[in-house]
């Protein structure tokens, strides 16, 4: 993803509230006690259960797994931190302190890192780069407002993290922890995703409740 061109994809149309009517609401509501069921049983088919249950942090808002170093990451927005967990003895290895209300976590599978998107309240955020490894910070950047997510371009070594207030995008050098472009866009966006066979970022946007928007960056 190079030069901030911009396509919009596709409008998402307005639902029709009309198609809740009361005489569906029956149907509707034994459709989900019998999907209700069949996951029910389906769960108990497989064998699954609750193995155990591990401590993290305060209102825990994002969860990553690290294959290279087989530890899993989990932000905790109300206490401003990341714990790591082995996934081999489901124990707590590390409580890492990040920036303000972590909302998000990336990880960089190439150069061993993990990032958060913290979103400092009435201010701009943070990003703050984990060393996957060492369970230790590396640096914090600043990004715009309300950062919301990540993507990664191994393609071009590089991390996008969207801001959702500042309709943006800041880009981020992989290797050397620094910010190196910003992607300007409109309206308040959710979510971004990187597709490595065309080399084109994805990002939705628009607010609850109001037609929304894919938008194609190249």
């Amino acid at each position: 993803a190079g030069s901030p061109a911009v396509r919009k994809l596709c409008t998402s149309e307005r639902i029709d509230q009309a198609i809740y009517a009361k005489e569906h609401s029956m149907f509707s509501h034994r459709c989900f006690l019998t999907a209700g069921l069949v996951l029910l049983f389906a769960g108990f088919a497989l064998g699954q259960h609750v193995m155990a249950t591990i401590d993290v942090g305060r209102g825990p808002s994002a969860i990553v797994y690290d294959s290279i170093n087989d530890k899993i990451f989990v932000a905790s927005a109300g206490t401003n931190t990341v714990t790591v967990v082995d996934p081999d003895t489901n124990t707590v290895t590390a409580t890492i302190p990040v920036g303000q209300h972590p909302l998000a976590l990336g990880w960089n599978p190439v150069h061993g890192k993990i990032y958060t998107a913290d979103a400092v309240l009435a201010a701009p955020g943070t990003i703050t780069v984990i060393d996957a490894a060492g369970d230790s910070v590396i640096t914090t950047l600043n990004t715009g407002q309300a950062p919301a997510g990540f993507a990664w371009n191994p393609t071009q070594g590089k991390i996008y993290c969207i801001n959702r207030e500042n309709s943006n995008i800041t880009v981020v050098d992989g290797n050397e922890d620094i910010v190196i472009g910003t992607i300007w866009l409109e309206d308040i966006f959710n979510e971004v995703i990187y597709n490595p066979t065309n080399d084109y970022l994805y990002a939705v946007s628009g607010a609850y409740r109001q037609p929304g928007k894919l938008w194609v960056i190249d």
